[in-house]
């Protein structure tokens, strides 16, 4: 597992270590969230990405969805949750098509 403090070295870190799954949070300094993915679409190489924010007003979780994200979850995280949708995602699992 890498961590990164900011968007621009979440970037960086893919870019280098090229995980299997992305958790990244939406609010970041340097670049947001979509702003990571955008750049991350744009990669050879694709790994899930799983957006967590505090964002939970009405549209939120479309917005993400649409943007790209293969998931959504709101602060704070349930660990079980997480740690579901991350084996269903690397095992090829459903796309965050409602909430679960």
């Amino acid at each position: 597992m890498v961590e990164a403090s900011n968007g621009a070295a979440a970037l960086k870190l893919f870019q280098r270590h090229h995980p299997d799954l992305v958790v990244i949070d939406i609010q970041m300094p340097e670049l947001d969230g979509f702003a990571v993915l955008r750049q991350l679409r744009h990669l050879p190489l694709m790994a899930p990405v799983i957006a967590v924010t505090a964002h939970a007003m009405a549209g939120d979780r479309e917005r993400a969805l649409a943007a790209g994200f293969d998931e959504y979850l709101t602060k704070p995280v349930e660990a079980a949750r997480l740690r579901r949708r991350i084996a269903e995602l690397l095992s090829g699992g459903h796309p965050a098509s409602s909430p679960r």
